[in-house]
């Protein structure tokens, strides 16, 4: 009796392997059949750039810009003169603006991408133009100054001037902030302020009176420096400037 239970059991199992063998296939199929589906949600934009030759151009500058909503993609083709930009928004239009050093810019406008598929397209650029450009300049004519009140005497005032001294205070004394005490060796006092707190600069060096010795302001009795080898004069008061220093006047 057990023996036929057993029996009849394996029957209905032999019955029912059919039907269990298809409904796995099914299972199967429904798991395998999901990666089917697309998941991209972006496409590219592709091109080649070649110059007029046929050689690749390395190095172009590639603009990629959506002209929706303003964003910029910047490459830069490889060394055969490729490029490649991914993740683009689909629709469109994007503008594509190549440009190299060597040769003339090209632009592609209306360009139109599709969702899971790469837009491309060859450029070939031309050569650019040379132009030649002369530029003229004249020197400026006056003395460079530091930020501040400051007058400034030319060569042609130099010349001019009545200088029967053959010495820059007949020029300087010119500014009403100048004054010379001819009542004693003709110091230079700027805004009242004793010629020894003046400070005398020729091409940068100073001739100053370190020692105190003369009222003048010259490390000497006169001028240390000829009338006629003298450019340029400038009187600079409080001056703003870091190479400028040591002295409280002028």
């Amino acid at each position: 009796m057990s023996i036929h239970t057993v029996g009849q059991a394996s029957a209905a199992a032999r019955l029912d392997l059919p039907k269990l063998l298809a409904a796995c296939a099914a299972v199967v199929m429904m798991f395998t059949a999901t990666p089917g589906f697309a998941q991209e949600t972006t496409s590219s934009i592709r091109g080649s750039v070649t110059a007029s030759d046929g050689s690749p151009v390395a190095g172009a500058a590639v603009t990629v810009t959506d002209t929706r909503t303003g964003n910029t993609r910047r490459l830069t083709t490889t060394n055969a003169g490729n490029f490649t930009a991914g993740g683009l928004r689909v629709g469109g239009p994007y503008t594509v603006r190549v440009s190299s050093p060597q040769h003339a810019d090209q632009t592609i406008t209306d360009v139109m991408v599709q969702l899971g598929s790469a837009y491309s397209f060859a450029v070939t650029l031309g050569d650019v133009t040379m132009e030649e450009v002369t530029v003229t300049a004249i020197a400026a004519r006056g003395a460079p100054v530091a930020i501040g009140p400051a007058t400034g005497f030319s060569l042609d005032d130099l010349e001019n001037a009545p200088a029967v001294n053959r010495d820059i205070n007949d020029l300087i004394r010119i500014d009403p902030r100048i004054y010379i005490n001819e009542a004693d060796v003709d110091g230079v006092q700027c805004n009242g302020a004793s010629s020894r707190y003046n400070s005398l600069t020729v091409d940068g060096i100073k001739l100053n009176d370190n020692f105190g010795l003369n009222r003048n302001g010259y490390p000497t009795q006169r001028m240390p420096f000829p009338y006629d080898a003298i450019q340029q004069v400038a009187v600079e008061l409080a001056p703003f400037d870091v190479q400028y220093g040591g002295f409280t006047a002028c």
